[in-house]
């Protein structure tokens, strides 16, 4: 196995990275939707620690009728 060509990132925090990597912000990955789904057509969710898991229904704050 041979050694990757390693750049600096030019972030302190982060070191070297592979030389074929290429940075970019965050946000030029990703676009902002500001678009709300129906709970209606979506099932709430909830982020935890065993991962992302249907919403039980005491936990929802907004209850909609379906």
């Amino acid at each position: 196995m041979t050694a990757r060509k390693m750049k600096d990132s030019g972030i302190e925090w982060i070191g070297e990275i592979p030389e074929e990597w290429k940075l970019s912000k965050i946000n030029n990955l990703y676009e902002i939707r500001n678009t709300k789904v129906s709970d209606k057509n979506y099932d709430p969710l909830s982020v935890t620690m065993k991962g992302i898991v249907p919403q039980i229904e005491s936990a929802a704050k907004n209850k909609l009728p379906r």
